[in-house]
């Protein structure tokens, strides 16, 4: 029997920031795992599917290539989705957990785009 892979934590990782005057902010190792993160949310939830490319390109992704697992998908995969957003900041008006929601999760998902492309 194949053993289960532990699914990421939805909690904020030590690698969470959304503030550039931070020095993890600019960690690449700390991005990814928030990048994981994001993602392993975005991917149970799926609310956000009818907005901007990204979560189509994120889920066909990971349903297609990757069987769910967010930790496997290869940077050129991650540039794929970070590149389909354009900034219309409708997922995370519409996301139940983000830090506006005062939501544990802290998810941000254009902040986290804002992050990636610094």
């Amino acid at each position: 029997m194949e053993a289960k892979k532990d699914r990421i934590s939805y909690l904020p990782s030590n690698g969470m920031s959304y503030d550039p005057e931070e020095p993890k902010y600019w960690d690449s190792s700390a991005l990814k795992q928030e990048i994981d993160r994001a993602y392993e949310i975005c991917h149970g939830c799926r609310m956000c599917f009818k907005y901007c490319d990204s979560f189509p390109n994120l889920f066909k992704l990971l349903d297609e290539q990757y069987d769910g697992k967010v930790s496997e998908l290869k940077d050129k995969d991650i540039e794929h989705v970070m590149d389909a957003c354009f900034q219309c900041k409708l997922c995370e008006v519409q996301c139940p957990y983000t830090p506006r929601d005062g939501h544990e999760f802290q998810l941000d998902f254009p902040k986290l785009i804002h992050r990636y492309n610094a």
